[in-house]
């Protein structure tokens, strides 16, 4: 099979960058397809890539990656399948661009792609809703997994601090990190922040608040482990964090909104509307906090080539391959 991908990544330049930013399409190659991974500079040359590899099916992600095959489907020039990934909230992530704008880009792209796969079951739903096919598939985890040098208990401020941890983007305004911080200041638990850091967020920490930097993606859950609470301060349901965060077993407390396609309130994760009450509740609350963990490591997860599977038996399907 041979796949035309295209997102608003940068151009992947080798095999192990490809298992790093985007898994499923290391195991497509792994099972032998071909797959040219275009990126966000390809984005005005995608007809001279299309018309040169001779793709079997077109996948897109992201926006204006995907409006562009959108458009050439729409107007006849594209006339194979073409398959989004409408995996993200465009029009509430993009923050750093005209709203209108990216919600015309996305509203476009869901509607004149054949076949829409998601990792979010409020985008499933919705999808649905403009009687679209769509297929939902969760991100994967990585079955690697090493033992890491950082030890949480060894930094904690306090002894009897909980550990909270936080995995992910530190740069959108859309994941409310800032908020995060103050949130924790003045609770009795101390915050790692794991991922690139945003130096403009240093200076609103306090002690109990610590920037651990990127970490090893094999390393990722040893750490989590060590969490005694996981959380995430962005109005979502599923992503890579929040598998990341299913896989490690711990407690998660995160946004009352689209949590709610996947989660229980106090039955497997603790959803609040205002995260500082409900870091308080949950760190004072011993015996919640074991609840949720026993209940949440119920919820299954699939590995990347699960999911890269997944992915292919509707490709397969849709080019009759």
């Amino acid at each position: 099979m041979k796949i035309l991908y295209i997102s608003n990544n940068a151009s992947f330049s080798d095999h192990e960058e490809i298992r790093t930013r985007d898994h499923k399409l290391f195991f497509f190659k792994e099972e032998g397809h071909d797959v040219l991974a275009l990126g966000k500079y390809d984005i005005l040359r995608f007809y001279s890539y299309y018309k040169k590899f001779k793709p079997d099916l077109v996948v897109s992600s992201w926006v204006p990656a995907g409006f562009v095959p959108a458009f050439l489907k729409k107007i006849g020039i594209i006339k194979i399948p073409l398959v989004h990934c409408w995996d993200d909230y465009y029009q509430i992530q993009m923050t750093n661009y005209p709203s209108l704008l990216v919600g015309f880009l996305e509203k476009f792209t869901v509607k004149n792609a054949d076949v829409i796969t998601t990792i979010s079951r409020y985008n499933e739903s919705k999808a649905r809703d403009m009687k679209k096919e769509v297929y939902f598939i969760p991100n994967g985890v990585d079955p690697r997994i090493k033992k890491s040098k950082i030890n949480l208990d060894y930094l904690k401020t306090a002894e009897k601090n909980l550990k909270v941890v936080y995995l992910g983007d530190q740069f959108s305004k859309f994941k409310k990190v800032d908020k995060l911080i103050l949130d924790v200041k003045d609770l009795k638990c101390d915050l790692f922040l794991l991922g690139k850091i945003n130096k403009e967020l240093v200076p609103l920490a306090n002690k109990n608040i610590h920037f651990m930097g990127p970490i090893k993606q094999e390393e990722i859950f040893n750490v989590l482990k060590q969490a005694d609470i996981l959380v995430n301060p962005a109005d979502m349901d599923h992503n890579l964090k929040t598998i990341e965060y299913i896989r490690a077993g711990r407690p998660i407390i995160m946004m009352d909104g689209k949590s709610r396609y996947i989660f229980e309130h106090k039955k497997n994760a603790f959803l609040t509307n205002d995260l500082a009450d409900g870091l308080k509740v949950l760190i004072g609350d011993e015996k919640l906090r074991e609840e949720l963990e026993e209940n949440v490591k119920k919820i299954p997860t699939m590995t990347w080539k699960e999911v890269a599977d997944a992915h292919l038996k509707i490709y397969s399907k849709i080019i009759g391959f």
